[in-house]
């Protein structure tokens, strides 16, 4: 497909779905709204609301989903069609509309059961978490021209990852408080209680500014590959060496979370980002690698010791561990809802309906279709990473954000079998911010290289921009 000279391009749309809200990362109502989102990501737990009727709904981070979805909706309503051209399918975008409506269906089953008051309550809720995510990651996408401007959103991203690292590190060296009580500012409130510091192996399991151990874990873990990819690509030195510092603290802060899924995490996606990362990278990630347990056991010897117990339990003596021992517990249930209807689901009668697992979760809420829904929202952008970092013309940038974005999707994927992610506000919706980000690597494939910006978008005229005209 040919592309228009420049001074051809005003007065028509590309077909590009980015045409639907804004034109490029500058200013406007799109592309700001994504920088904050990336921005309090890691600043609010799910915990901490606006005070007032709306409960958990108040979440500052949920409202900025809802928000995202409202300017999509008034952008289709503004959006004129093409005028002449083919319009390239953007394919993550396909998933996230499909997935939508995927849990937009699971949840009309889930009303026509004879639900407790708590558990449409949850119902409703995880409804409302998934449409909010998808909203915000369909707005990344359409609002984000290239990997420049993804740049800039991996770095509001990473300043909040690194404030979840250095809280929890401060924690850990015993400061005895609680992030939600700190960001608790007049006119928020709690919706639940907070996430307390508790004690495991004679050890403090830090939260930084998350609500539960194991999303500080995570949420570290998946942003670890994110912040090696930008200590290579960022724009300037400082920045270069802002993303390696911060690397580190991630490095140094996931273990006094006491969670093997944090490790877990960290294997699994580092392993995927180093398939797709340039040679010097796999080098200097595996040095990193293969030096992190021997510092390790220098600095913090008690830790690696608490650890190896941790493990332990898993290998010998499972059934030893309690936590190990609930998610052993939960597949029998499991198992009685699945044999009763496999592709709807229906309701957990036989335990608590707590699961600390998300994808039994929707085995038992959604069947088999939401099963296959989350695994297509997290594997074919994963897939279609993997595909554009070996297109060519090649970009080493692209390649390592590709393998990035694989390995935080692939470390939440593995996340999702060990808890509850989407019950969590941070871990849930990291995981679409990655999904929206995949969109641009993957578009960014469709153009020839621009000299100075090897994988840059040619400049787009919005519809609120063609209107006007």
């Amino acid at each position: 497909m040919r592309l228009p000279e420049r001074g051809a391009e005003r007065g028509h749309h590309r077909a590009s779905a980015r045409d639907v809200v804004g034109r490029t990362m500058g200013p406007g109502p799109s592309s700001a709204l994504a920088v904050l989102f990336c921005a309090l990501l890691f600043v609010f737990p799910s915990e901490v609301v606006l005070a007032g009727p709306l409960r958990s709904n108040g979440s500052p981070i949920r409202l900025l989903g809802f928000a995202a979805l409202l300017l999509l909706l008034l952008g289709l309503l503004r959006a004129r069609p093409p005028e002449h051209g083919h319009r390239r399918v953007d394919p993550v975008l396909v998933v996230l509309v499909l997935y939508a409506a995927q849990s937009l269906f699971s949840y009309g089953v889930s009303t026509g059961r004879n639900l407790t008051t708590t558990d449409a309550a949850t119902s409703l809720r995880y409804f409302l978490v998934l449409l909010a995510g998808c909203a915000i990651a369909m707005l990344i996408a359409v609002s984000v021209p290239d990997l420049a401007a993804v740049r800039r959103l991996l770095g509001w991203l990473l300043a909040g990852s690194a404030l979840n690292a250095a809280v929890g590190l401060a924690q850990a060296t015993g400061a005895d408080f609680v992030w939600a009580e700190v960001i608790r500012l007049p006119g928020l409130a709690f919706t639940s209680n907070p996430g307390v510091l508790r004690d495991r192996l004679d050890f403090v399991r830090v939260l930084g500014t998350t609500s539960h151990p194991i999303e500080f874990a995570v949420c570290l873990a998946v942003t670890l590959p994110l912040a090696i990819h930008m200590a290579v690509f960022a724009g300037t030195r400082v920045r270069r060496v802002s993303s390696m510092a911060v690397a580190a603290l991630i490095a140094m802060a996931t273990p006094f979370a006491l969670s093997r899924s944090g490790l877990l995490c960290i294997a699994v996606g580092m392993l995927v980002y180093l398939c797709l990362a340039t040679r010097a990278q796999r080098w200097a990630v595996a040095v990193g690698l293969v030096l992190a347990p021997a510092v390790a056991v220098l600095l913090v010897p008690r830790v690696v010791d608490a650890f190896v117990v941790l493990f332990r339990g898993v290998s010998v003596t499972s059934t030893d561990d309690d936590s190990i021992a609930g998610r052993l517990d939960d597949y029998a249930d499991v198992m009685e809802v699945f044999d009763r209807s496999p592709l709807l689901g229906e309701t957990l009668t036989s335990a608590d309906g707590y699961l600390d697992n998300q994808w039994l979760g929707f085995l038992v809420s959604g069947g088999l279709v939401a099963v296959v829904g989350f695994a297509a929202l997290l594997v074919v952008p994963a897939v279609l990473n993997g595909l554009a970092a070996r297109a060519r013309p090649r970009s080493p940038e692209r390649s390592s954000l590709a393998g990035a974005l694989s390995g935080g999707l692939a470390a939440s994927g593995v996340a999702a079998y060990t808890f509850d992610t989407l019950a969590f506000q941070q871990s849930a919706m990291l995981v679409f911010v990655l999904v929206g980000m995949s969109s641009v690597v993957v578009r960014s494939t469709w153009w020839p290289e621009v000299p100075g910006s090897p994988t840059s978008l040619p400049p787009l005229v919005s519809p609120y921009e063609s209107a006007r005209r």
